[in-house]
């Protein structure tokens, strides 16, 4: 029997969102865990046959920070507070 809870919804942004509330996911050290995941359609088979890597290039520069959040100012917020980042690249999708 499946006790999670599900809330689908979409931004005005028209980016769609999926909340999962696992109930099986024990507090760590008293907080509540949270993991996010953005999912972008193009992977690897987008890339240009002239540009490949394009992609996971582009993975890793989502990475490298902005005005808001300078180079590695989102690895030490995330770590900070008891979290890690990763990311993927693969065929037909790009993980965040």
């Amino acid at each position: 029997m499946d006790l999670n809870e599900y809330y689908l919804f979409e931004l005005p942004n028209k980016m769609k969102c999926l909340l999962i509330n696992d109930r099986n996911s024990p507090p760590t050290k008293g907080h509540s865990m949270a993991t996010v995941s953005t999912s972008v359609g193009a992977g690897s088979m987008n890339d240009p046959m002239s540009r490949q890597g394009t992609a996971h290039f582009l993975e890793h520069m989502a990475f490298l920070g902005s005005k808001k959040y300078p180079k590695n100012k989102l690895f030490e917020l995330t770590q900070a507070n008891g979290g890690g980042t990763n990311a993927y690249t693969a065929f037909e999708v790009t993980n965040y």
